[in-house]
């Protein structure tokens, strides 16, 4: 099958040693939905979206997939330096509003500080977080562009994008959620990809 032999050639080219030998098609995987512009690499097998099945030739994959195994396999589980500050001072608000919280409330702090975490810093940190995953995915992009040609990630994203797909679309417009989103647009994606290194 020519996707399974652009799929070992594209591992071939990033120097991983991952062992394909099946190919599926489905939309929804058990723990998330499979994106228009994406592809998950599982146990032995790749998973396609369904929606996209005939819609790209097997070696128009290739940046795909090259970013999606640059992605797992080499930059997800790097924590920059930011991200440890983030933490520390995350931590550091934390004690700072316990100590407040008990301060004015005395002993029913408790219900006070618990609002104090879920309204304040939760949502800091997790906007800190998807954020991270976010510049990571358009690092892996940026490298995989090395691999496969900018201008042909860019021909194929661009291709997605006029192909005005449900999924692509709700992501181009999700407004304010977009800050608590790890996923780039596919936009965002060609911009980046565009822009002057």
């Amino acid at each position: 099958m020519a996707l399974l032999h652009q799929v070992a050639d594209i591992c071939r080219a990033l120097n991983l040693n991952v062992q394909v030998k099946r190919l599926r098609w489905l939309d929804r995987a058990i723990w998330s939905k499979i994106n228009s512009d994406d592809c998950r690499f599982a146990a032995d097998g790749v998973l396609f979206p369904d929606r996209m099945k005939g819609r790209l030739e097997p070696k128009e994959w290739r940046p795909l997939m090259a970013s999606s195994l640059t992605f797992h396999k080499r930059l997800v589980w790097n924590m920059p330096g930011s991200t440890i500050v983030t933490i520390f001072i995350m931590f550091g608000l934390m004690l700072l509003g316990a100590g407040i919280m008990s301060y004015a409330f005395g002993g029913g702090a408790g219900l006070p500080l618990f609002l104090y975490v879920v309204l304040v810093i939760g949502p800091f940190l997790s906007n800190r977080t998807t954020q991270l995953r976010k510049n990571q995915r358009l690092q892996a992009d940026l490298e995989a562009a090395k691999i496969v040609g900018t201008e042909e990630f860019l021909s194929v994203l661009g291709k997605i994008e006029e192909m005005e797909l449900k999924d692509i679309r709700e992501t181009e417009n999700r407004g304010f959620s977009r800050h608590f989103s790890s996923k780039p647009s596919v936009a965002e994606r060609i911009a980046n990809l565009s822009s002057p290194t």
